[in-house]
């Protein structure tokens, strides 16, 4: 009866995981370049179980492999699921959305950061930055600096009301994205597992447009139904468990 009180207990603390990481995708439904959280679990405390079968004729015991028993799990990591969200136009001629895979490469000081939030201004030095001001990268490493008069072209170049190129604005790609490590909502910065950002050279932008959360409300919803209906049986398991205890321990002198 204890080990299905830790087993019930184990459960409950990976359900208010999940609980507080599905509540905190739905939170994030409607902002810019958002990217969904998933955990991931492993199995905990593994035993083998077999069946002893004993044959009087040969004087041996046959074993045979049942298969395992899992006393719990526990949380593994957090992946960032990198799928794209949905695109919506806005008509700005700030606001960019990747065209493909890579990220935009952002600076605060010395330190560079990646997103897909393009939801970008002009600042008032002239500047392309976030919302946090955080400046937008050329593929110089310099920031983007734009006049009144100059656009935005589809290929990433920021050009003057002649058509002359003055800077082109930096996507970086990694090998293996998911494994970047999440800042905030929609911040990353590079890890070993993820590999080095690497220039995309054939980078497409669709300029006035923005690239929304990728978290789908309603299966968010649902997996947080499945998950409280889960969190409310294991607790149901306890309180069964508990009274079962309960009993054995004060009435077990009684006993006959």
């Amino acid at each position: 009866m204890v080990r299905g009180l830790y087993i019930a207990t184990m459960g409950m603390l990976l359900d208010e995981a999940k609980l507080n990481n599905l509540a905190n995708n739905l939170a994030n439904v409607d902002t810019t370049g958002y990217k969904n959280d998933r955990l991931a679990f492993r199995t905990y405390l593994e035993k083998e179980i077999y069946r002893f079968e004993p044959h009087p004729e040969r004087h041996d015991i046959d074993v045979q492999r049942i298969g395992k028993l899992e006393m719990a799990s526990i949380l593994d990591e957090v992946r960032v699921d990198m799928s794209r969200g949905k695109i919506e136009e806005t008509g700005s001629p700030y606001d960019l959305a990747i065209d493909g895979e890579g990220f935009f490469a952002v600076a605060d000081g010395e330190n560079v950061y990646f997103t897909r939030n393009g939801n970008f201004y002009r600042d008032s030095l002239g500047r392309l930055v976030t919302s946090e001001g955080y400046r937008i990268l050329d593929i110089r490493g310099e920031p983007v600096q734009l006049d009144v008069d100059d656009y935005i072209a589809p290929d990433g170049t920021v050009r003057g009301p002649n058509g002359e190129i003055r800077s082109t604005i930096a996507i970086y790609r990694f090998d293996n994205p998911s494994k970047l490590e999440k800042l905030g909502y929609t911040m990353f910065t590079s890890t070993e597992e993820s590999g080095p950002p690497a220039l995309e050279e054939n980078a497409r932008l669709m300029v006035g447009f923005l690239e929304r959360s990728n978290v789908d409300p309603l299966k968010e919803m649902v997996n947080m139904i499945t998950a409280q209906r889960h969190y409310e049986i294991s607790q149901r398991v306890i309180t069964t468990t508990d009274t079962l205890l309960d009993q054995a321990v004060n009435q077990i002198g009684r006993l006959r």
